[in-house]
């Protein structure tokens, strides 16, 4: 059996975004396959169990799974696309508004900024490498490297680093953050293997950090083939065909494509309905553009967290959901989409259109072709149940357990 160190900053239901449900079931099929996994986290509240053994990083909190999920829902402090700015904030907002929650434990926890807690992640390593009996490190994303090249150098195993999104994708290859660069870059020349969600992704390590490409195997995301299960219900979108946005709603993710798409898609179908769904730093911006362009009454803003029944809900009622983004290292939501059988455009800049042949691919820049892909969504019934259907016959080919497989023979490789 092999035994994996594994470092990660979410995991569900402790998580803000995507990342965390690919730790979960990448684990899950890791563990069916015969691996053992130590998951290692900034914090974990008492009483946290789940198939794999969760380490604290830190000091275990004197707080509830509940009141710890309530604050990460609200707040996102384990968000890896934090600002040191919008860090200090929100920590701020948790203790003065925050009730019933012990500050001292506040104090405890949290560093300055999202940099120091990254720092107090690696220094925690120290004692963990001491008391856990592991063959190999894995560690997942920027936030990890520090604390996994830590790992290695005390205990001289081999390391493998998963990128699910570099810094590029997440500044949209504008002002990129020199911190989390070199963290990065440094994260990748020490490793012995690098995983990439995608040949998308590959191909930016290469060029971008200059990375050896034979240093790195592409382990495409799976999807797990659950049933959706809702009994959540929108009164406002009830009997409406809504295009769905989904996801962060910042630069990376292109919701201004999606808006001007939208302009010319009611210029051919009046009634034309649009959804966002999700939180982000372009919200405000988002609005008032679609106040500019006098569209607020084809337009519903779904502007808070959004928990997993409401986006089955969301996914399931959608006319279609639409991935415009700019740089998508993955991309796990059309899956999730496809799964509830809802058709999807996705971006050719998505790392998920390398696995999809069954649906609409756009260049995210090309408003008019996603324009008319979207109009004819609406238009035309037979377009979106033959996509719905035949995307949804491909998921069988896009499995955890295939993903689990790839990665297992990566650990088997390198001892």
């Amino acid at each position: 059996m092999v035994k994996v160190l594994m470092l990660g900053w979410e995991f569900p239901p402790i998580m803000s975004g995507g990342l965390g449900i690919v730790c979960r079931d990448l684990t899950k099929y890791l563990v069916k396959n015969n691996v053992e996994v130590f998951f290692v986290m900034p914090y974990v509240p008492e009483g946290f169990k789940t198939h794999v053994k969760i380490i604290s990083a830190n000091k275990k909190l004197n707080v509830s799974l509940k009141e710890l999920k309530e604050l990460i829902k609200k707040n996102a402090l384990v968000n890896g696309y934090t600002s040191p700015e919008e860090f200090e904030k929100k920590v701020y907002i948790i203790e003065n508004i925050t009730e019933n929650f012990d500050k001292k434990n506040l104090k405890k926890l949290y560093g300055e900024n999202l940099f120091e807690e990254v720092e107090k992640y690696a220094l925690s390593i120290d004692k963990i490498v001491k008391d856990y009996d592991f063959d190999i490190i894995h560690a997942h994303d920027w936030m990890t490297y520090k604390a996994a090249i830590r790992a290695k150098e005390l205990t001289g195993k081999k390391l493998i680093v998963h990128i699910h999104a570099t810094e590029f994708d997440r500044s949209g290859g504008n002002s990129v953050n020199s911190y989390v660069y070199n963290i990065e870059k440094e994260g990748f020349e020490k490793a012995d293997k690098i995983i990439a969600v995608s040949n998308y992704t590959k191909n930016i390590l290469v060029e971008k950090y200059n990375v050896n490409p034979d240093k790195i195997e592409v382990v495409h995301n799976g999807i797990e083939r659950e049933e959706a299960k809702i009994t959540y219900e929108n009164e406002y979108l009830k009997n409406k065909d809504y295009l769905l946005f989904f996801g962060r709603i910042t630069l990376q993710k292109g919701p201004e494509y999606f808006v001007e798409a939208a302009k010319k898609v009611l210029e051919v179908k009046k009634d034309a309905y649009f959804v966002f769904a999700g939180t982000g730093d372009k919200v405000n911006e988002i609005m008032n553009k679609v106040l500019e362009y006098g569209m607020h009454k084809n337009f519903y803003f779904y502007n808070k967290h959004v928990n997993r029944e409401e986006v089955y809900y969301l996914f399931k009622n959608a006319r279609a959901y639409v991935l415009s983004s700019v740089s998508e290292p993955f991309g796990i939501t059309p899956l999730e989409a496809i799964n509830v059988k809802t058709p999807v455009i996705i971006s050719k800049q998505a790392g998920v259109s390398e696995v999809l042949q069954n649906v609409l691919k756009v260049d995210f820049w090309d408003i008019n072709k996603m324009a008319n892909y979207m109009a004819n969504i609406l238009k035309h019934d037979p377009l979106k149940e033959t996509l719905a259907e035949h995307s949804y016959k491909e998921l069988d080919n896009v499995s955890w357990d295939k993903a689990a497989l790839k990665v297992k023979k990566i650990y088997e490789d390198l001892l």
